[in-house]
This record gives structure tokens, sequence and C-alpha cells, in this order.
């Protein structure tokens, strides 16, 4: 899914860390990856975010379908802004 890829390098350009998780992981395995990765946002498909239901996710952390960045996806528009100057380091 195209949405994937851009939520990744929009997270990436903007100087955040990205953690994957493995999709295929059980409620469970998933809630422990929330636990060890810490995320502020989590971005996630209709059937992760199904699991992510059952799983123990801190009710502070955002969870974006990732259906939601369909707004984003084409050419660039005259209005869209630039990228930010984000100094990245390791």
């Amino acid at each position: 899914m195209p949405q994937y890829p851009i939520a990744w390098w929009a997270t990436a350009s903007l100087g955040a860390v990205v953690a994957g998780l493995n999709g295929w992981w059980t409620p469970a395995e998933l809630g422990y990856g929330v636990e060890l990765s810490k995320p502020k946002v989590i971005f996630a498909d209709q059937r992760r975010i199904e699991r992510l239901r059952d799983a123990i996710i801190p009710s502070d952390i955002p969870i974006v379908d990732l259906a939601e960045l369909d707004l984003f996806i084409g050419p660039p528009g005259g209005g869209d802004p630039g990228l930010p100057d984000v100094a990245i380091d390791e």
C-alpha cells in the first residue's frame, strides 16, 4: 500500500525515528512491541488496527489509519510546503 512508505518517509524527513512492527504479530506481541518502542503515534491499516484494539496500548498514543493519507498521494500541488530543515543525526 502506497500510504506506508509515505508515512515512513514523512516521519524520517521530520527527524523522527521509525520503528516498524511486524504486521503479522498477535495482539500480545504488538502490545509488547509498542511497550518497547514507546511510539508517539502509530500508523496502521485496518487489519492491524483491529489487532491493536485487542492489544494493551496506552490510550494517549494516537492510532492513525493509513487510509487517511490518501489525500497526500499524487503529484505535488502549488501550495504544498517544502521539506522541513531538520538536523538528522545518528
